[in-house]
């Protein structure tokens, strides 16, 4: 995992986030977010936020396409709009994207409770 200090993100965007992450995410349960792709690697330039959103519970009742709608808005709502991809990665998928995801992504907010 990549260390935050690499992040090309402002501390007031990733507060910022972090706040949208608490309000939509932390019912969830168990939950991690990584930030991955372009913004990860310092040389990069340019990029939209790639988002890597770890599920480690139970798969929520409400659908994931619903989730990522309310993320996208709660984030909207403190930043100005951005270009975000969400990718889910929930207990059991095996999409053969999840592994480049999870490979060099830093690990941005954590909810281990459940609320």
């Amino acid at each position: 995992m990549s260390k935050l200090a690499n992040l090309r993100l402002r501390r007031g965007e990733l507060v910022a986030r972090q706040g949208a992450f608490q309000q939509v995410l932390a019912p969830l349960g168990p939950v991690r977010v990584h930030l991955f792709g372009s913004r990860v690697r310092p040389e990069a330039m340019g990029g939209d936020i790639d988002l890597l959103i770890r599920l480690r519970g139970d798969t929520p009742e409400t659908p994931l396409t619903a989730l990522t709608r309310r993320l996208r808005m709660a984030i909207f709502f403190r930043l100005e709009e951005q270009k975000i991809d969400i990718v889910w990665d929930a207990p059991g998928d095996t999409s053969a994207f999840l592994p480049m995801a999870r490979e060099g992504a830093a690990e941005i907010w954590a909810s281990e409770k459940r609320n």
